[in-house]
């Protein structure tokens, strides 16, 4: 069941941190910068929730597959996508097949790649809707 937002409130946003997943799972830890941006958000007074695709994906099925069922997952119908250079190529064609199974996903890159190759990206994929260039916590509630 999707949550939708209330007439008078904001939207929900998933915010989904894209690491690749340790091989020792005791090596996992909490995603500093989307937990930043969550309470940035929740100030805000967008509901949200935090996915952390190390925690939920063992890394003998990490790739673009896993991560856009990860995607097609989340309740929420706006995702803000945190990506490194190592899971690039794989968010981006993730989010082109989650939007053919959900295409009313509203999908907000960010991270460091996302910040180095904002214009580009949105050139060269146009299922991407929007790229947060800088700090994250900052550009988020305005977009």
């Amino acid at each position: 069941m999707k949550r939708t937002a209330s007439p008078d409130s904001s939207p929900p946003v998933t915010l989904v941190s894209c690491t690749l997943p340790p091989q020792d799972r005791r090596q996992l830890s909490p995603p500093q910068g989307s937990l930043a941006i969550a309470s940035r958000l929740i100030g805000a007074r967008f509901p949200c929730s935090v996915v952390e695709s190390a925690q939920e994906l063992l890394p003998s099925v990490f790739g673009a597959s896993a991560l856009a069922d990860l995607f097609v997952r989340q309740a929420n119908d706006i995702l803000a996508v945190s990506v490194w250079d190592s899971t690039l190529p794989f968010v981006v064609e993730a989010i082109r097949r989650a939007k053919e199974e959900r295409p009313e996903l509203l999908v907000v890159l960010g991270g460091p790649s996302a910040s180095a190759l904002g214009v580009l990206l949105l050139s060269r994929f146009p299922w991407l809707d929007a790229v947060v260039r800088g700090e994250g916590e900052t550009a988020i509630v305005p977009v």
